[in-house]
């Protein structure tokens, strides 16, 4: 701490010696384009934060200056359009690109490259990232005699991007209606869900921009994205809840947040299910596509048979192409209510997706298409040959082992291991542009911001050394929970945004270190990193199979893994064998939360409030394992009718539990569901507790301890 006090004096000097001093970053383009002045502000701000000074941006000339962006289109052979040159020397830096994105991701270059030569005690001065804290001034020397270097860079993955989870895009989402719809967590039945959606997205989109990102969507959970509430089109009136002008008006803010996306070199996608739903209101109005007019047990299926259907859909999403001239592309998922199983319906299915994606390209020939769902609901290389072009085609990561009895049905849903096992053969095989999406933090499992940056890591880096076996894999997709970001779960998104851009040359145990360094101090890096380390050790093995003994096995959702009845019914042996894997991992945990603990005196001032979290979210998993540890001990005592022991541990199981109840009821907008946005009130973690407790406490009763007591002297 007293270095950097040090460090700030220095600062403060050279700043007061330059107060006339400013920079120049001068803009040589050719041309006009939508993304130079996020560039140019970009490099103003963090310049000026870097330098001390202040940072003028000129567009045209041919003096001196510091910092020069110009487009150079020789480059594109070499680098592509999204790669750069960054040199620099004592005459300041020229970033130089064949496209705006190049220069954008230059930009971002020369800022990290300062920072990682001006920033102390870092582990590696490549494993920088562009937010990692600075102090002001910390580069004023160091950018008026800059070394002479060359760097030539470009994205070794083609489609990097990112999906907002929860983040519906809908009417309700944008404007205030009339209808009074509420905004309504499917899952949950939790209201408000997002409030703030254009800003969600547009934050989103800076982060994006800055993690050399080039696509977002969304991925509607929460209200809804109806097609019918989209666009206005004659051929289908009467389809939406809303008026007429109230999708006019939502739609309005909808292309402003396509367009600000446009400006941050992101190709905005708008997400939504094929075919999806048919609400109530399209049921009544159309039942000659639904089968029915009226449908209690929501939501109801389309009726595909017949032109009816596919002509309505088809007139629909040429109505959203010309609604949205920023829109780059439809995100179209197959899945959920929307399969149809196979034979007929799944014909019906492919020729209606089909019908969708032509009917875009009628409108805008550019437009592009992800097709996820299809991979695991019996897509075929037959339907992938006639996707237009343009089309990506996108899968999950996960487990995908059906047969293995460990596994015990698991598979494929986000799993947070460090294997996507997607069949390398099932990639190639399709011959289109591949995607591989994992949820950061992990969907179904991680109640608190999980890290999970390892097993992220080792991942993509299998496939990257098997790049020859999958030449059509073109990235990996994140569906992220918004409200994670910003925590000590930031390590997941910028290990993502690394191992997109370059597998193979990231070190993230360096990349790692180096945020706990600028986040909270060179003191806590190492502990903290050990802590990580060890908390991704015992979780990356209890994900597999809880270990064999939480009672609900084929969901991740922790909030379903409290309660004795798998345990109860185990043989004495199996308890043993459960004991032996669980002990270890509530060891690694325990260790885990005494390192964040020790180190926290040391924490840097500004990082204080985020390592709380981090120290919180490191007890919530000590505590939880050791809990389940507690429980299998507790009934391997009663077998070995130690019914005192079993007692004790059971009790202590309790005192647990209440501490983790605590912890969801102080922060329920993370400990109940990881869609959740706006939570107020958690309710599943709680309610599974409590459940837990009564189970605990009818074991514990005087006359049961007896009936227990008096098998084992029969036996």
């Amino acid at each position: 701490m007293k270095f950097r006090i040090v460090q700030l004096v220095v600062c403060m000097a050279l700043m007061l010696s330059a107060v006339a001093a400013f920079a120049t970053v001068v803009v040589e383009t050719p041309r006009e384009d939508g993304m130079l002045p996020y560039t140019s502000e970009l490099l103003k701000e963090r310049l000026a934060l870097l330098t001390g000074e202040d940072v003028k941006i000129i567009s045209a000339g041919t003096g001196k200056a510091d910092v020069r962006l110009k487009f150079d289109k020789s480059l594109e052979k070499q680098l592509g359009s999204e790669g750069y040159k960054l040199s620099t020397g004592k005459g300041g830096a020229t970033i130089s690109a064949a496209g705006p994105n190049g220069l954008l991701y230059g930009a971002c270059g020369l800022i990290e490259w300062i920072m990682g030569e001006t920033t102390p005690d870092l582990a590696s001065k490549q494993d920088v990232d562009i937010d990692f804290p600075v102090i002001s001034g910390q580069a004023a020397k160091f950018f008026r005699a800059m070394p002479k270097t060359t760097i030539e860079d470009k994205p070794y993955y083609s489609t990097r991007g990112v999906q907002l989870s929860n983040l519906a895009l809908g009417v309700a989402d944008l404007i205030d209606t009339s209808k009074g719809v509420q905004k309504v967590n499917d899952e949950s039945k939790i209201k408000v869900g997002f409030a703030e959606s254009a800003e969600v997205w547009k934050n989103w989109c800076d982060w994006c921009a800055r993690h050399r990102m080039n696509f977002v969507t969304n991925w509607p959970y929460s209200a809804g994205t109806n097609w019918w509430d989209l666009a206005n089109d004659s051929a289908t009136k009467g389809t939406s809840v809303y008026d007429a002008d109230e999708i006019e008006r939502a739609a309005v803010v909808r292309e402003s947040l396509f367009k600000y996306a446009r400006t941050r070199g992101l190709v905005p996608y708008l997400m939504n299910y094929v075919p999806g739903a048919a609400s109530p209101v399209i049921c009544s109005a159309y039942p000659d596509i639904t089968g029915e007019k009226t449908r209690s047990d929501y939501p109801t299926p389309y009726k595909l048979a017949g032109t009816k259907a596919i002509d309505m859909f088809r007139a629909q999403i040429r109505a959203i192409m010309r609604t949205y001239p920023s829109l780059g592309g439809l995100h179209m998922r197959w899945w959920g209510e929307s399969f149809l199983g196979k034979g007929e319906g799944h014909a019906q299915m492919e020729d209606l997706v089909l019908a969708m994606m032509n009917a875009a390209k009628e409108v805008r020939p550019d437009t592009r298409f992800i097709m996820s769902g299809y991979f695991r609901s019996g897509g075929n290389k037959e339907f992938a040959e006639r996707l237009p072009q343009g089309s990506t085609i996108q899968s999950k990561w996960g487990i995908q082992v059906h047969t293995t009895p460990r596994f015990r049905g698991l598979g494929g849903d986000w799993e947070p291991v460090a294997d996507p096992s997607v069949s390398f053969d099932r990639i190639r095989e399709m011959e289109r542009p591949f995607l591989i999406s994992q949820n950061l933090p992990g969907e179904e499992y991680h109640p608190i911001g999980g890290v999970q940056y390892r097993s992220l890591a080792k991942g993509v880096d299998k496939y990257f050394r098997a790049a020859d076996q999958v030449p059509n894999l073109d990235g990996f997709a994140t569906v992220s929970g918004e409200k994670d970001h910003e925590w000590i779960t930031e390590t997941n998104y910028i290990t993502f945004a690394r191992m997109n851009w370059s597998p193979g040359k990231t070190d993230v145990s360096s990349l790692i270190r180096n945020y706990l360094t600028t986040h909270y101090g060179a003191k806590v890096s190492e502990p903290a990193f050990k802590a990580l380390e060890l908390t991704q050790d015992a979780l990356e093995e209890w994900v597999l199979d809880f270990d064999g003994i939480a009672p609900y096995v084929d969901c991740l959702r922790i909030h379903a893994m409290f309660g004795l009845q798998r345990v109860q019914n185990l043989h004495p042996d199996q308890i043993k064998e459960r004991l032996a894997i669980v002990t270890p991992q509530a060891e690694k945990l325990a260790e885990a939360y005494k390192l964040v603990s020790q180190a926290q005196p040391d924490v840097l001032s500004e990082g204080k409030a985020s390592y709380s979290d981090f120290l919180m979210q490191t007890q919530f998993y000590a505590d939880f394992i050791e809990s389940r540890r507690l429980i299998a001990d507790a009934f391997n005592d009663k077998f070995a009718h130690d019914f005192n022991g079993m007692a004790d541990k059971l009790n202590r199981v309790k005192e647990i539990d209440l501490r983790m109840r605590q912890l969801a009821a102080s922060k329920p907008n993370i400990s109940d569901d990881f869609e959740m946005e706006g939570v107020k009130i958690a309710t599943y973690m709680p309610s599974e507790i409590n459940n837990e407790i009564r189970q605990i406490d009818d074991v514990l009763r005087p006359e049961a301890m007896i009936s227990y007591e008096i098998d084992a002297q029969t036996d």
